[in-house]
């Protein structure tokens, strides 16, 4: 779960989303996220990740991330 602090900051200069997506491959620093629109790495440092149950049970990961980055990054 995202720390207040953290929360916080990010909602001062970001509108936090949250993405219903899998979360294909973790390195020591980033997220390769793939949604229907494609995939893309995120810095763990600037999203937070809840891991579903997989594929099998239907049950997608969810992401929250700033949404500029999202957009940026071309998965909204």
């Amino acid at each position: 779960k995202m720390s207040l602090k953290k929360e916080i900051k990010m909602k001062k200069n970001h509108n936090i989303i949250t993405l219903n997506c899998t979360v294909k491959h973790e390195t020591e620093k980033a997220y390769l996220i793939e949604d229907d629109m494609g995939e893309a790495w995120f810095p763990k440092s600037a999203v937070e990740v809840e891991r579903g149950r997989g594929c099998a049970s239907g049950e997608p990961d969810t992401v929250q991330l700033p949404e500029w980055m999202a957009i940026d990054k071309g998965i909204i």
